[in-house]
């Protein structure tokens, strides 16, 4: 009987260790961190604004760009306009803010040409095809780069930008996150642009089901 005590304490303490709550692996930190959001968007005591703001620091936290903006339509008038910055100067913040978009505009390729397409909802915008259009460059943190040439095809520049969208029903376009400034420099792996697809599908549920289901939506 002490013998299958001492065993049973033995493999307790093992898979203790195993299981252990702290995250191992960057896989189980951005995992953590999603479970995390997803805890607390079911909170009604959260605002929308907060949780918004929590989710772009989720991916300011795990993920290497330096710069961060979220689009988000207004359901009273149908807008677009930026609702959450990160990690740009005031100037270009302030910038960024006076920005609004018509449904029209969004899916005008004439005004923004359309980038390379790298994943389902993610879009690879590169500074060469001029992606904004003239006025926009203050909102860039560097606007003197904006002419650097790309010395490699990896190369991520001032100018270049990803954006990840986000849908509610019946691919209602509700926003989308914008992403810029590696601090490596370099185009991010997929697997980095397929975690924030996932988190860019929690923001479009949630918004969605708290801003436009709401009666006499």
């Amino acid at each position: 009987m002490v013998g299958d005590s001492l065993k049973l304490s033995e493999y307790s303490r093992q898979l203790r260790e195993i299981y252990s709550p702290v995250a191992r692996d960057e896989t189980e930190r951005i995992m953590e961190g999603i479970e995390t959001l997803l805890s607390n968007s079911r909170t009604r005591a959260v605002s929308t604004r907060a949780f918004l703001e929590d989710a772009m620091k989720l991916i300011y936290r795990l993920f290497d760009f330096r710069e961060l903006a979220l689009g988000l339509k207004d359901r009273k008038d149908g807008l677009y306009r930026y609702e959450v910055i990160l990690g740009y100067r005031k100037d270009s913040e302030a910038a960024y803010r006076q920005l609004v978009y018509k449904a029209e505009e969004m899916a005008d390729s004439k005004k923004y040409p359309v980038g390379v397409y790298i994943s389902r909802f993610g879009e690879y915008s590169m500074v060469e095809g001029q992606p904004y259009k003239v006025g926009e460059e203050e909102t860039y943190n560097r606007p003197l780069m904006l002419k650097k040439e790309r010395s490699s095809p990896d190369d991520f520049i001032e100018g270049d930008y990803i954006q990840i969208y986000f849908y509610g029903v019946k691919d209602d376009y509700l926003g989308w996150i914008e992403l810029s400034g590696p601090k490596s420099g370099k185009i991010p792996p997929r697997s980095t642009i397929k975690w924030i697809e996932f988190i860019a599908s929690i923001i479009g549920t949630v918004v969605y089901e708290r801003e436009f289901m709401r009666p006499g939506t």
